[in-house]
């Protein structure tokens, strides 16, 4: 592989994780948007069927949207780490893809555990 070609694949990597971290701060922000009215809901939900249960539950779908988007960008992320390990990449660039993976997979914990919290209710 010429330099050449080796700087448009370190380019077009940088660029992508790039968007992979904004498309997870697009889902955080969405989430944590939508995690006030969730939480009211699941605070006053009733029997299953009820309106307040209704409510709840699509309060939660809006929460699971918005993690879905960072999931994706987690499991998109992870899929670049074991593709690019056999790949000729530099150490800058697998370190940049080593801290996207640890801050989206921090932020989809973060999700999982309010989510988990307000689903116990």
């Amino acid at each position: 592989m010429c330099a050449f070609q080796s700087h448009e694949l370190q380019k077009a990597l940088r660029t992508r994780i790039a968007a992979l971290l904004g498309q997870a701060r697009d889902g955080e922000r969405a989430f944590n948007a939508d995690l006030p009215a969730a939480e009211r809901a699941a605070a006053h939900i009733g029997a299953e069927g009820s309106d307040s249960w209704i409510e709840a539950q699509e309060a939660i779908s809006r929460l699971e949207a918005g993690r879905g988007r960072t999931d994706e960008a987690a499991g998109e992320l992870h899929q670049m780490r074991l593709a690019g390990s056999g790949q000729p990449t530099s150490a800058a660039d697998l370190a940049a893809l080593d801290a996207a993976i640890e801050d989206v997979s921090a932020v989809v914990e973060r999700q999982q555990q309010r989510l988990n919290r307000i689903s116990r209710r």
